[in-house]
């Protein structure tokens, strides 16, 4: 397919010419990126009188240059943006040499949540658990796909691919072939948004582990593309719905909320500053867990959020552990210590709760996803 190999022969040229800037310089891969293989979709969902239910568009980086450019197409009721939720989208590799049509995930707003390290086992989890919602076609790639890619953006593509075609700039696809492809993928597509909804991440909880380690990695983030800048409101925060997590649903927990609590503790065990911890093996920061003092399971029994900064303890994993697990004689007294830290800055934020009523919380094992 001619388009195909003008963005193929081309793209890198371009690239190197821009030296890596995304500017519209009208050369014919951007046109075929940006024009001629999105109207190429659209024009087959006109056929499948299907046009007004999603959104087409190309794209070859913002800024600089994608290293893997890419044609999206979304329906608008899983999502709207190639940086969340799930969509057919056409991939070409870094080094030109092969491209994929891919029911693939958004990468950047899970990535911008949890890290990079995490955002990619959720996004291989989620396709994983995809892949059992239909049968895929024959001679597809099931799972991840390789784009050569150097960049965060494209190693999330190749791990949250769940059905591919791949083709390679030898023995690219006629447009019939591809259309055919791509309505393969479609119905594929269907099927999911009809199973299970606009989220696949819903099916893949982050575990207490791993939301610690989001923690750390926001916390400690130098730039505010992996961090950016806090603003809690003034006064009660309202509630978040609760979100599906595998399986369930539970109020979420934000690693940035938590990580502005950590900061501000510097990084010390608020409950005992003395007890000495280990560096973190990915920051080198003491490592400490953050707690939300209230246990977010008791979110229903107030009016405004509990996942605000007034909530959230720096804990060292002894003390941490303590609150969890501890006999509840060893519990008591911490407790009353920490509410009576935090009992002005919670009624700050519109939350007011008594020490009979937290000790009575704590009397029974707080689960680890109670954080």
């Amino acid at each position: 397919m001619q388009s195909l190999s003008v963005v193929m022969e081309n793209y890198l040229a371009t690239k190197s010419a821009l030296s890596g800037k995304a500017r519209n310089a009208n050369t014919p891969d951007q046109i075929s990126i940006s024009k001629t293989l999105p109207q190429f979709f659209i024009d087959i969902l006109e056929r499948l009188e299907r046009r007004g239910a999603f959104k087409v568009e190309g794209s070859y980086g913002q800024g600089n240059i994608a290293g893997v450019p890419w044609i999206g197409v979304f329906n608008l009721e899983i999502t709207t943006s190639a940086q969340n939720g799930y969509y057919i989208v056409l991939l070409f590799s870094e080094d030109m040499k092969s491209c994929y049509l891919s029911l693939n995930q958004g990468v950047t707003t899970l990535k911008n949540a949890y890290g990079v390290e995490v955002a990619l086992h959720k996004l291989r989890g989620a396709a994983e658990l995809a892949l059992e919602a239909f049968v895929p076609a024959a001679g597809t790639v099931k799972g991840p796909i390789d784009l050569k890619a150097s960049r965060a953006l494209g190693k999330g593509y190749e791990r949250g691919a769940i059905e591919s075609f791949r083709y390679d700039f030898s023995a690219l696809p006629t447009p019939d072939s591809l259309e055919l492809d791509f309505r393969s993928l479609l119905g594929h597509y269907d099927t999911l948004a009809n199973k299970v909804g606009p989220s696949l991440q819903a099916l893949v909880p982050v575990n207490e582990t791993q939301f610690q380690k989001a923690v750390l990695e926001k916390a400690t983030a130098t730039t505010k593309k992996d961090c950016p800048p806090f603003v809690e409101p003034p006064g009660g925060v309202p509630v978040l719905p609760k979100r599906g997590n595998g399986g369930s649903w539970k109020y979420p927990r934000d690693p940035l909320v938590a990580a502005e609590a950590v900061k501000s503790a510097e990084y010390r065990c608020e409950l005992f500053p003395e007890h000495q911890t280990f560096k973190s093996s990915s920051k080198n920061v003491p490592y400490v867990e953050a707690h939300h003092l209230i246990p977010l399971s008791r979110q229903a029994d107030f009016q405004f959020s509990l996942d605000i900064t007034a909530n959230i303890i720096a804990l060292c994993p002894t003390c941490h552990q303590r609150l969890h697990h501890g006999h509840a004689s060893e519990r008591r007294s911490p407790l009353r210590r920490l509410l009576s830290q935090r009992k002005d800055r919670l009624q700050e934020k519109q939350i007011f709760i008594e020490e009979e009523i937290l000790l009575h919380i704590y009397s029974n094992d707080i689960l680890d996803n109670e954080d």
